[in-house]
């Protein structure tokens, strides 16, 4: 059924007013809108993480490079120590010669420190290394006590009497020594040691340089040896030991003392 005239009248407006209200719609708004002062906030923060994360690996790659370049130096270090001590004793030899040398040398002086031992050792090696000066006769006087007849004799005349005879074996003739038997004792007159050394050289050597047969004698190495006795004594004025004399013993009379 159609509508009259007069309800589209009153109807008309409704419908335009309707129409109106719909020609503007309004977007609907998101949930949820992020400010531009929190996004660019954000935005910094991480290109500041970003950053520190790059400055943080370039760094490590340096501390790399420096730690590197160090162990490389320690090794051209430890390189070049390692060339320099070729042929040098090692730790073990040189304590192991270290407990078997005693105090002295042949450069040393009569000194309170040095034991009869040393004294001798100092001699023997003084001798061993005697030269065209007679260095090491030298130092045999300069170690004998007031009561050694060579304190008192010219030194040229000492000099002979050790050279032109079977002592001259003594004189850089032999190859090594050693301090075999040694005994302290006191008297009346004070205190002295005796101390007997080894000594080994070739059998030949020893022969040509005038040893009797009757002192040398084959060791349980298979060397020939003769065997030295020093007397040293105390002396009192200078709390040194000093050589009395010296002189070769026989074989038989090297037995235990007591």
């Amino acid at each position: 059924e159609g509508l009259g005239a007069e309800e589209l009248r009153v109807r008309a407006p409704r419908a335009a007013g309707f129409k109106l209200r719909m020609q503007a719609p309004q977007e609907p708004k998101p949930a949820a809108m992020v400010g531009r002062r929190a996004a660019l906030g954000a935005f910094l923060l991480g290109a500041q993480v970003f950053a520190a994360q790059g400055a943080s690996a370039a760094s490590e790659g340096e501390e790399f490079k420096k730690l590197q370049a160090e162990a490389e130096r320690l090794n051209s270090l430890f390189n070049s120590q390692k060339v320099a001590n070729e042929g040098l004793p090692s730790l073990r030899e040189t304590a192991k010669e270290a407990l078997a040398s005693p105090k002295g040398g042949s450069k040393a002086s009569p000194s309170p420190e040095l034991k009869p031992e040393d004294v001798v050792s100092t001699l023997m090696q003084a001798m061993k290394e005697n030269d065209d000066k007679d260095s090491g006769l030298k130092k045999i006087v300069e170690f004998s006590s007031p009561n050694n007849p060579i304190k008192q004799a010219p030194f040229n005349q000492f000099v002979m009497q050790m050279k032109n005879s079977k002592y001259n074996v003594l004189l850089g003739n032999f190859e090594k020594f050693k301090v075999a038997k040694m005994e302290s004792q006191k008297d009346s007159t004070g205190q002295y040691t005796i101390v007997d050394v080894a000594v080994m050289a070739p059998y030949k050597t020893m022969l040509v340089n005038g040893m009797d047969f009757d002192y040398i004698k084959t060791n349980k190495e298979g060397d020939s040896e003769i065997t030295v006795r020093w007397q040293l004594s105390f002396d009192t004025s200078s709390k040194c030991w000093l050589s009395d004399t010296v002189y070769l013993v026989e074989p038989e009379q090297t037995g235990p003392r007591v």
